[in-house]
């Protein structure tokens, strides 16, 4: 008898859980379906433009002897992408055979040389500080850094390859030939 009253118990305990929590699932909050939507229309992309990219200035810090190259690569590509009334002018009165500059093709060729100008500015100030610490370390480090300061220095020259592949992409891409 008390085995029955217990297993009956029980039975009615884990009955009464299962129903409260069931109900408390769908009265109280929303379906998990319903949340990925919710979710879903918030995160709204936003289209973003020129217009809403602040302009930076011509970086003229550069100690590698590449300052006056991309000094006059900043400032043309101001020079091209003002946005000026005489600028669409200027476009339209361009010889027959010349083509205009595709202004995307020449934001993102910017944007690349942009960034790896900024890499080659890191790299340059890690292969001054790798050649500091080995100047100013014992034998032990001067052994240690030197095979990282190589890999540094060879990672450097493949940046400044690129920079000036990039460089010349872009003044293609601003100066396009006559076909």
């Amino acid at each position: 008898m008390r085995r029955t009253i217990l297993i009956g118990f029980s039975a009615a305990l884990l009955l009464g859980a299962a129903m409260g929590q069931s109900t408390t699932t769908t009265e109280d909050q929303p379906s998990l379906a319903d949340l990925a939507a919710k979710q879903k229309k918030a995160k709204a992309k936003k289209v973003i433009t020129n217009e809403d990219i602040p302009e930076r200035p011509a970086d003229n810090t550069s100690s590698t002897g590449s300052g006056s190259g991309g000094a006059a690569a900043g400032s043309a590509s101001a020079a091209s992408g003002s946005g000026a009334p005489g600028d669409e002018k200027s476009a339209k009165g361009k010889a027959k055979g010349e083509k205009a500059a595709d202004p995307e093709a020449v934001a993102a060729a910017q944007t690349k040389l942009d960034n790896l100008k900024h890499d080659e500015e890191a790299m340059t100030n890690g292969v001054r500080k790798i050649e500091d610490l080995i100047a100013n370390g014992d034998d032990f480090r001067k052994n240690m850094m030197a095979d990282t300061l190589q890999h540094q220095k060879d990672n450097l020259a493949d940046t400044q390859k690129k920079r000036q592949t990039a460089e010349d992409e872009l003044n293609k891409l601003k100066n396009p030939k006559k076909q």
